[in-house]
């Protein structure tokens, strides 16, 4: 990071690969188990360290989420917001509807933004890569009891209408929907 010229600027190594949402597109079904976790529990671990640093991302969704060549995973595009007390309600709000969590939505000391806040577009990227689409946003999720608490369990029976192998254990569909509530 510098500044310059009355600006700031910042560089980052250069990384080949794909982004998740074209690495998804490409698969044309959702991906093994094993795959899933490997890419899940590599993103949390770059979440536990910005969460243990009192930060949260903010930002995460399949197009954030680099997929290297090497099958390694690099998450991007850092909307890094530290978190305390006295920031509440002085966020810019930063959202892609699809992947924000409700309280990215208002600025609001009601709905504080904090590491769960990073769970829940982690678990809105899990069920894309299992079902192929984005979970109705968080706004129609709050306001709809229905969707609001349909669980993943519910949209596999489609999933597996059109691909009769993939299977996911309970408590990994149970993981992903109780990251999205």
């Amino acid at each position: 990071f510098w500044e310059g010229n009355g600006t700031s600027y910042m560089v980052m190594p250069y990384y080949e690969g794909r982004t998740l949402m074209e690495t998804r597109q490409a698969l044309g079904r959702p991906p093994t188990e094993a795959w899933l976790r490997v890419t899940l529990t590599s993103i949390l671990g770059a979440l536990d360290l910005l969460h243990r640093a009192n930060c949260v991302h903010r930002d995460i969704s399949p197009e954030n989420i680099l997929v290297l060549t090497d099958g390694r995973t690099v998450l991007l595009d850092f909307a890094v917001l530290p978190v305390s007390e006295d920031s509440v309600g002085q966020h810019t709000t930063i959202l892609k509807p699809a992947w924000a969590p409700i309280e990215q939505f208002a600025q609001s000391t009601h709905l504080p933004q904090g590491p769960w806040s990073d769970i829940y577009s982690l678990g809105a990227v899990a069920y894309y890569c299992v079902t192929g689409h984005a979970p109705p946003p968080a706004t129609v999720r709050a306001l709809d009891p229905v969707l609001g608490r349909a669980p993943l369990a519910q949209a596999m029976s489609e999933v597996q209408a059109q691909h009769a192998d993939v299977h996911y254990p309970a408590y990994l569909l149970e993981a992903i929907d109780w990251a999205l509530s």
